[in-house]
Formats: C-alpha cells, sequence, structure tokens
C-alpha cells in the first residue's frame, strides 16, 4: 500500500512528533526546512511546559515518552509507566 503514491505525509512519532510531506514523490521542504516541523504546534494552551518555551506543544501531550505520565490523568489511576518518563 501506497509505494505507487506520489502525495503523502510521512509522520514519524517516538522521541519527538515529526511529519515528512512529498509532493509529486519529492520530499517538500518548505521555508527554512521546517514543513514538516508539526511537533512544537500549540494543541492545549494550559499544557504542561515543552523543551522549546512554549506550553502545551503536541510533543509535550501526544509523543511517545508523554503518554505514560497523562495517562492517570486521563483514567485516574495511577498506573506505572512502560518505560522512564
Amino acid at each position: 500500500m501506497g509505494k505507487k503514491e506520489r502525495d503523502f505525509l510521512l509522520l514519524d512519532l517516538g522521541y519527538g512528533i515529526g511529519m515528512a510531506i512529498f509532493v509529486h514523490g519529492e520530499l517538500y521542504a518548505g521555508s527554512g526546512y521546517k514543513s514538516g516541523e508539526i511537533g512544537h504546534t500549540v494543541v492545549k494552551l494550559d499544557g504542561p511546559p515543552c523543551s522549546c518555551g512554549k506550553r502545551g506543544c503536541l510533543e509535550t501531550v501526544a509523543r511517545a515518552r508523554a503518554l505514560p505520565a497523562r495517562r492517570p490523568q486521563a483514567s485516574g489511576r495511577a498506573i506505572p509507566p512502560c518505560w522512564p518518563v
């Protein structure tokens, strides 16, 4: 699936959150080579502080290392993290 697609997004979900944009089979870099920089998009105004200096960036609430820390808030139960947070 996707081998013949020429326009697509590639998401990298892990330590951080990144994205690559391909248009007509070519990587689209955009202005300043930051077209896929979505990890520091603010998604929660009162969210946790981010290493970039803002609060509530997508990476602070959705990256792999942030999810175990947020799970007790969502469920109301304390659940030990799978890896160090």
